[in-house]
């Protein structure tokens, strides 16, 4: 039970200290971006974002489960205009939608998502005009298993230099982070003191 009470204690404190940096650098409001401008430039000084004129790359993506059920989707996004989009929607046109699309040279920007059940709910997100979340690179990286299959998937790609846009994740208010810390010290002070 100590033990239990001091990883409860490092896990909640690390969260509130992740939620606080994304704090730090999300403004009250999204600010829109193109994914197009957010791959170049990255979000600048304002991780909370509204991400327009994307499209997703539904060929390979990877999703985490846990206990057969999805938990967490990684997918690619590419901007609308841009050159794997054009190049895709000129082969769809000749061939049909069937057709096998052309590689993924260049990506800039990952899409996660933690509602996502199945394909089709990662389809409707794909249909969707614009994704607001939090660019959280600050705070996670795309983990090492997840990073290998789309490495495979998509060989050339850095996927350590991409952004990742998590869909939904808003900034918390430094009262709600103050309450994860102050409870992560609470438990900490309280297991400390059932070692003694």
């Amino acid at each position: 039970m100590r033990f239990f009470l001091l990883f409860l204690a490092i896990g909640l404190g690390w969260m509130g200290v992740k939620e606080f940096r994304l704090a730090q650098k999300a403004g009250d409001a999204p600010q829109t971006l193109t994914c197009a401008e957010l791959g170049d430039n990255g979000p600048g000084d304002n991780v909370y974002v509204e991400m327009t004129q994307f499209g997703l790359v539904l060929d390979s993506f990877v999703v985490s489960t846990k206990r057969d059920q999805w938990k967490e989707v990684w997918v690619p996004a590419v901007p609308i205009g841009g050159a794997y989009h054009l190049a895709a929607m000129k082969v769809i046109e000749e061939q049909g939608e069937e057709a096998e699309l052309p590689p993924l040279e260049d990506l800039r920007v990952l899409v996660k998502l933690n509602d996502a059940k199945n394909e089709a709910d990662v389809e409707a997100v794909d249909q969707q005009e614009t994704l607001t979340g939090l660019v959280i690179n600050d705070v996670d990286k795309l983990g090492g298993r997840a990073r290998k299959i789309l490495e495979e998937s998509y060989p050339g790609i850095d996927f350590k230099t991409c952004w990742i846009l998590e869909v939904g994740r808003k900034p918390k208010g430094l009262g709600i982070v103050g309450l994860m810390i102050g409870g992560a010290l609470a438990v900490l002070a309280f297991s400390i003191r059932s070692f003694i």
